[in-house]
């Protein structure tokens, strides 16, 4: 995402409202996460304009039936706690660390009736509540601040010149300060700030919000915002949204958790040295080269370099920072590297059991790539870029530096390592990419390379090594650097190599596919990756291994194209019968059953088995959709249809447009029971 990450969520059915709880504080302690909604109370929010219904209702329910419900299916406990504060002329708690449970999502729904909205829409004492929210509960492994919103601020701006609204931000950002500000940096790293603007108001305070936030961390997003179209379905894609994204965190191992190391960053990438060094760079005599034997999973000393570290480093990720690097080895031209080292202090002992990880994991996808190329047999490759180790000797004690080529060219995300797909598939279409964006404590960081260092042009490809992550809807794409006649078949090929891995394996999904596309003048081409992460079904690939919900992540939002086909990857199943593939999609925007299953939900049932949506109709019965995404959002402009007239279909979306796999799951087995056979 960028600073201020811009999503305009699509639409689907609610109902209910809260009001008047007395505040019930748990007993502190170490929480798993804490989530903080702040529901804006004002007296908008009775407007009975989303299909009928109030915004407050619609609100309410998505907490009750999409939050908790989702988070239900998908592993929270009693430390998983929740907070809500309600925003009108002044701020009051109306439920403080409560756990997440049916309980809680009952207490919801029995209260909804009672809603009523009043007055006007301070922002100033809401956020001041929200902080001392946030410093009460500061040993959650991570906090969610969630801000709606369906209008301007209404906070009285103080006596002065200037207009009205640049005072009026100014009050709303200055606050906002106070609470991001009061965040040490270790803190910023767990916090995560989602602001929904509810309607079609202006909401550039609420992107000021966002971008305030990101610079106090010096540029990384700690936020997203998203403007939510007064339709049901959209109200309920922000809050599984907000689901995912914590369930993402929850799968997350925690890592090393050490101390911050205190790091400088260089504005730019600077002219690499020659080879006596120079201002600003280290020098270091007698570096071990280590390389890496996945047999063994250890390294050993293959020769010694001399090293050329700057002192600042360029970039930061969710896990490293990194320097610049130049490594001569006797005989050798100088070589220009890229040296990655942990963010976090710890003890000598585990300073290259960090790098082993990552070794490992870019091992294993190489040699996935290998079977991959093999398998397509055509001009075009997928390749890892190849890494060693360096040990020496610094004042500070033994340093271990992660070494990676230099890659000119521009730099691409196409996969985010939480399985979101980012990049245009083979027919260019650009995909919603919201699923735990924003939460930069959850998943990995989302900057975006070009605007971490905005004065690079040449040599962008390093960011691979840095920002772990990509551009965000706010952006445009970046350019795959080829011409549109070559968008064909490789355009698919970083989707493809996904879906491979997992084909392939039964057990383990290569993912955060990013890297740079080289051309072949005379026909072809490599994508040449880097930093990969790696998802298994027992988690046994480190901190960024999120497990089968990234997998399922993938898997549901993936569309197979040309390069699926080519290597013959398995089509989509039947989610009822588990055996034929699926062939029907409903005018609902789901795809998950064969024909036959589809007559019996018909004939049996009468509603979606996903969304629940009715009537339940068919909207295409194709050999096509075993290939195409779980869901492909329906188009609202085009004419509703009915049995047998499709509508038109938008382009597949990540999974954020969907609930959580296991949400599904539960409610497949459901309708299974209802079933005649």
């Amino acid at each position: 995402l960028d600073p201020v990450g811009h999503l305009q969520i699509g639409s689907m059915a609610l109902a209910g409202s809260i009001h008047d709880l007395h505040s019930a504080k748990s007993s502190s302690g170490d929480h798993a996460s804490h989530t903080i909604f702040v529901i804006d109370h004002s007296g908008s929010m009775r407007t009975d304009d989303v299909e009928g219904q109030r915004r407050i209702d619609a609100v309410y329910d998505c907490l009750a039936e999409r939050f908790i419900v989702d988070q239900l299916a998908n592993g929270a406990t009693e430390a998983d706690k929740v907070s809500v504060v309600l925003m009108s002329e002044g701020a009051e708690v109306m439920l403080q660390e409560q756990s997440i449970s049916h309980s809680l999502r009952r207490t919801f729904q029995s209260r909804r009736s009672a809603a009523r909205p009043r007055g006007h829409g301070n922002y100033v004492p809401a956020i001041d509540l929200a902080n001392r929210l946030v410093r009460a509960c500061a040993s959650a492994r991570f906090t969610t601040l969630v801000f709606l919103s369906d209008g301007k601020p209404s906070d009285k701006i103080p006596p002065g010149h200037g207009a009205p609204m640049s005072k009026l931000k100014n009050l709303i950002v200055s606050a906002w300060r106070g609470l991001v500000g009061s965040l040490s940096l270790t803190q910023l790293e767990k916090f995560g700030f989602v602001a929904m603007g509810f309607g079609r108001e202006d909401f550039s305070i609420l992107e000021a919000m966002v971008a305030e936030a990101g610079r106090r961390r010096n540029g990384d997003p700690v936020g997203q915002f998203n403007q939510l179209a007064l339709q049901l379905r959209s109200v309920q894609t922000a809050f599984s949204s907000v689901s995912s994204s914590l369930t993402s965190s929850r799968l997350q191992p925690q890592g090393y958790r050490g101390e911050l190391r205190q790091v400088q960053l260089d504005a730019a990438i600077v002219s690499w040295p020659c080879q006596g060094g120079g201002p600003g760079w280290l020098t270091y005599l007698e570096a071990d080269k280590l390389e890496y034997n996945a047999m063994s999973n250890s390294f050993s000393k293959v020769g010694v370099a001399t090293l050329h570290v700057r002192r600042t480093a360029f970039g930061q990720g969710s896990q490293r920072n990194v320097y610049q690097l130049q490594a001569i080895h006797p005989g050798r031209d100088p070589q220009q590297l890229v040296g990655k080292e942990s963010k976090r202090e710890c003890d000598a002992g585990t300073r290259l059991d960090f790098h082993k990880m990552a070794a490992k994991i870019q091992a294993e996808a190489q040699k996935l790539a290998t079977k991959f190329n093999a398998r397509l047999n055509c001009a075009w490759t997928v390749e890892y870029v190849s890494f060693c180790v360096y040990k020496f000797s610094a004042p500070e004690g033994t340093r271990y530096l992660f070494a990676e080529k230099y890659i000119d060219g521009n730099y691409v995300k196409w996969i985010k390592n939480d399985g979101v797909i980012l990049q245009p598939n083979a027919t260019g279409t650009r995909r919603n990419s919201s699923l735990s964006s924003g939460l930069s404590s959850i998943t990995e960081n989302d900057s975006n390379p070009r605007q971490m260092l905005p004065s690079r042009t040449a040599g962008a490809s390093l960011l691979g090594s840095i920002s772990e992550g990509a551009a965000g809807p706010g952006v445009p794409p970046t350019p795959f650097g080829m011409g549109q006649s070559a968008m064909s078949m490789q355009a698919g090929l970083p989707e493809a190599f996904s879906h491979f891995t997992w084909d392939y394996t039964k057990k383990l999904m290569v993912l955060d596919i990013q890297g740079v596309l080289v051309e072949n003048p005379h026909g072809g081409g490599m994508f040449y990756l880097t930093d990969p992460a790696i998802s298994s079904v027992d988690k046994s690939f480190g901190a960024t291994d999120l497990g089968q919900q990234a997998i399922n992540n993938f898997l549901e939002s993936h569309s197979c194209t040309t390069a699926c086909n080519t290597v013959k990857l398995e089509a989509k199943k039947c989610k009822i019968c588990l055996d034929r593939p699926c062939a029907v999609r409903f005018t609902c925007g789901h795809a998950v059953c064969c024909g036959p299953c589809a007559q019996d939900l018909l004939s049996s049932v009468g509603s979606c088995p996903v969304c629940r949506h009715r009537p339940l109709q068919v909207a295409t019965r194709s050999a096509d959709v075993e290939h195409e995404s779980t869901f492909l959002a329906p188009n609202p402009r085009a004419a509703s249809s009915g049995l047998g007239h499709p509508p038109a279909f938008r382009s597949p979306v990540a999974s954020t447009g969907h609930l959580g796999r296991l949400t599904i799951e539960a409610m497949l087995h459901e309708h299974r029971q209802q079933l005649p056979w």
